[in-house]
């Protein structure tokens, strides 16, 4: 009777078996857990880069309104304009500047 009350007071020794069967299911965890990190930094590392492509394309976005902008600006024409009369408009740009203004605009609306 004494020798069952001390086996149930004495843990039960671990042979070696079980020892080494139980380090390699904590390393087999610890793989997973490292696995799954990666996991989360890739996904954490695609968002960021999607959010800079948003902003990126947001301010390519904002530069082609306003080179469009300044290619569809009108004055009047004062030389060619009678008081009086419906103004005659011409272009803010013209010429080459304008042909550089209009090419730039290009190069915006291919990097979209």
């Amino acid at each position: 009777m004494e020798t069952s009350i001390q086996e149930k007071i004495e843990p039960k020794k671990q042979t070696e078996k079980e020892r080494l069967e139980i380090v390699e299911k904590k390393v087999e965890i610890q793989k997973k857990r490292v696995e799954v990190k990666k996991e989360q930094l890739n996904i954490d590392e695609i968002v960021i880069r999607r959010k800079i492509a948003l902003d990126e394309q947001r301010t390519l976005i904002d530069k082609i309104s306003v080179v469009r902008g300044v290619l569809s600006e009108y004055t009047i024409d004062d030389e060619k304009t009678i008081l009086g009369s419906e103004p005659i408009l011409v272009p803010i740009i013209i010429g080459e500047r304008r042909e550089t203004v209009i090419n730039k605009l290009m190069e915006l609306i291919e990097r979209i």
